[in-house]
């Protein structure tokens, strides 16, 4: 029992000495505010600008997608990311664009088969950042 009592005594000392570290207030980081999405108008706008264009054949636009814009050409053979992002150009001149906009050019003809907009991909971007999204 005397050994015990000198070390009890010695942790409690040496407990007594040292303060606490200062708890920090956890800082609440605010959250990023959504991007508002296009006006309608917006929408609408680039709608008929690039239904305009000779090379779309079809296109369609879904907010609640991942991909917002699937635009449907004639296969060429060649890559189409090049016209997605001419396509992000005109989204934003019309100011369409909001978020990680993104537009995956597709072939019609393998749509129009039954194709998935994924399975027809020619070309997919995300207008924001550029980046060239591959299947």
């Amino acid at each position: 029992m005397k050994v015990i009592l000198p070390i009890m005594g010695a942790a409690l000392a040496l407990s007594a000495c040292t303060a606490p570290a200062p708890v920090e207030e956890a800082q609440a980081t605010p959250a990023k505010p959504e991007p508002a999405a296009p006006a309608p108008a917006a929408i609408e706008a680039a709608k008929t600008a690039l239904a305009s264009e000779p090379k779309i054949k079809d296109l369609s636009y879904d907010a609640t997608n991942t991909v917002q814009w699937n635009v449907g050409v004639l296969d060429d053979g060649s890559r189409r990311t090049g016209y997605a992002q001419y396509v992000c150009q005109v989204l934003q001149e019309k100011g369409a664009l909001a978020g990680r906009t993104h537009v995956r050019i597709v072939d019609i003809a393998k749509v129009a088969q039954g194709s998935d907009f994924r399975d027809a991909n020619l070309g997919h971007v995300i207008c924001e950042t550029g980046d060239i999204v591959d299947t």
